[in-house]
């Protein structure tokens, strides 16, 4: 028992650190591209790039276009959320590297989290429960005013966040073992990935726990925030836990 929970560790592990070893190998089979009229083997077009798998207009398109719109065709939304999730550090470095195909597209991803965050706390658990959920508290005249604009500017919000934190991360671990001397521009989405993984563990994950009692639904979305954010750029930057931890 112990050995297949150590070979299950080590596997989980090795899929964290190299999601692309999980991915299906290329196709032998000949294809005939309906793009461009190529021949070819492998899985897309080496002329145009269109999916091997990609043929005449059917209702399989009609659901693939659908599902496109709210991230849930290629490289899904719900699956770049399960790496957030499972593997945070090494997705977000994945993608500031270069793999682009690992992840749905962060600002996009941002956005329609986004969206599903404001219809799910001031929209529809109003609507089941019979209450409104005052997320700030409403403890202070600021705090109140800043609220209100927050429901209207959710999104711009996320992004002023992620504009304030890029330059004392690149301070802080610019001398890291791994991405040293990351630039601006990988620091801005390295920020918004960061925001995401906020976003769908604070209320998405914990929403029974804010039904139940607001106190304790802060509470814990704090600990777990910070245990994610250790266990994430730990993984991103490759220090040590207290190098981590005094930087964060």
């Amino acid at each position: 028992m112990n050995d297949k929970l150590k070979e299950s560790w080590l596997q989980y592990q090795q899929w964290q650190r190299d999601v692309f070893r999980h991915i299906a190998p290329p196709s032998d089979e000949q294809h005939h591209c309906h793009c461009c009229e190529s021949h070819y083997t492998g899985n897309f077009c080496p002329r145009c790039g269109q999916k091997a798998s990609e043929g005449p207009i059917s209702w399989l398109s009609v659901r693939n276009s659908v599902m496109d719109l709210w991230g849930f065709g290629s490289r899904s939304l719900p699956h770049t959320l399960l790496q957030l999730l499972f593997r945070p550090g090494y997705l977000i470095s994945d993608y500031i590297s270069g793999k682009r195909q690992v992840s749905f597209p962060p600002v996009k991803m941002l956005f329609i989290v986004s969206v599903i965050i404001v219809f799910w706390i001031y929209y529809l658990l109003p609507m089941v429960t019979g209450k409104s959920f005052d997320i700030y508290g409403g403890r202070t005249d600021f705090i109140d005013g800043f609220a209100a604009w927050t429901k209207g500017h959710f999104v711009w919000t996320y992004f002023i966040l992620a504009i304030v934190f890029i330059l004392p991360t690149w301070i802080m671990f610019r001398y890291s073992p791994r991405h040293t001397r990351h630039t601006i521009p990988q620091g801005f989405f390295i920020q918004i990935y960061l925001l995401v993984l906020n976003l769908i563990i604070s209320f998405i994950v914990l929403s029974p726990i804010l039904l139940y009692d607001f106190d304790l639904y802060y509470t814990i979305s704090v600990i777990m925030l910070i245990i994610y954010y250790v266990v994430a750029i730990r993984q991103l930057f490759g220090y040590g836990i207290w190098g981590t931890l005094w930087r964060l």
